[in-house]
């Protein structure tokens, strides 16, 4: 992930195991904006992606931001394990 999401409030799961939205819980994931964002401005294409895996994170949020990140640039998540 993009060193300037932050760790906190980026990748790290609430504490219901969601993972941080742009909008209070309604909104797209912050991973996912971070990643538009980047995708938009840099001048290198991307085609993979490490996203930090927590135990406690909702699988279902986990699998959607898989599946997103593959629509959003063609991108290959790799994943990291946190606990």
């Amino acid at each position: 992930m993009p060193t300037h999401l932050r760790f906190i409030g980026g990748p790290d799961p609430e504490l219901d195991g969601g993972l941080p939205r742009n909008y209070a819980g309604a909104g797209v994931m912050m991973m996912v904006a971070g990643m538009k964002e980047l995708l938009e401005s840099s001048p290198v294409k991307m085609n993979c992606v490490q996203i930090p895996v927590f135990l406690r994170a909702c699988v279902r949020n986990c699998n959607d931001l898989i599946e997103v990140l593959r629509a959003l640039g063609n991108l290959e998540a790799r994943g990291i394990l946190n606990n």
